[in-house]
């Protein structure tokens, strides 16, 4: 955006009147016939009288960075748009990205061939918050496990409903304590859905359930999110 600084001329400025005018926001002023601005009783020169906008103009004005900057209302309104336009952009990409992130998780999930009803889910407690598996921008997200909702038992492999795919010792003592939580995350529209299983145990452990097809049950999707928030 185009814009113009404008100084004071004293010789050492008031810095009570100073922190005002900082702190006063954008200002909406009329530059005066000598083609200065008045702020909050001051009078501030232009930098470049050549360049600044004609008295009488209507402008915006604002503090950045050690000086008094003015644009005039159509400077102003042009980049208002461009900014507006950038956030509907970047809004749309957010949407995009929250979007595929919950679709290949669906369908990940769907495609487990597990024997007996199941969720994702969290060995963690602390990291059932949807917020916390929000996956865009995220750079560490704790481990999705598969978290049986049947007992399960395919010959020397045995769990109980409740238990972790992996680590039935671990679900056990921790649902004893505080619940195992299902692994729930947040599309961009607010609505939960199950989180996208990564734990490598659990998936090296369906694979081999998958080999043995022929002795187990029919495979089961993920059961949907409680309380009908899964559109």
């Amino acid at each position: 955006m185009e814009s113009h600084e404008y100084r004071s001329r004293e010789a050492q400025p008031d810095l009570i009147w100073l922190n005002k005018a900082r702190f006063a926001g954008v200002q909406e002023l009329t530059v005066t016939e000598r083609g200065t601005l008045e702020v909050l009783g001051k009078e501030l020169h232009p930098a470049d009288p050549k360049q600044a906008p004609a008295p009488g103009s209507l402008v915006k004005v604002w503090y950045a960075a050690g000086n008094f900057r003015a644009a005039t209302m159509k400077a102003w309104a042009q980049a208002s748009a461009i900014h507006r336009e950038r956030e509907r952009t970047e809004h749309v990409s957010r949407e995009t990205a929250h979007r595929r992130l919950r679709e290949e998780a669906e369908a990940f999930n769907s495609a487990l061939p597990v024997p007996v009803r199941w969720v994702p889910g969290l060995k963690d407690a602390n990291h059932g918050a949807p917020s916390s598996l929000a996956g865009v921008g995220t750079t560490r997200r704790p481990v999705v496990h598969v978290l049986l909702q049947q007992d399960l038992d395919a010959g020397r492999l045995y769990r109980e409903s409740g238990d972790l795919l992996c680590d039935p010792s671990h679900s056990r003592w921790t649902a004893a304590r505080m619940g195992t939580p299902e692994a729930l995350t947040v599309d961009a529209e607010g609505h939960k859905y199950h989180a996208k299983v990564t734990c490598k145990t659990c998936l090296e452990m369906v694979a081999r359930l998958a080999r043995k097809g022929d002795d187990l049950t029919e495979a089961h999707a993920p059961a949907p999110v409680a309380g009908g928030l899964r559109p």
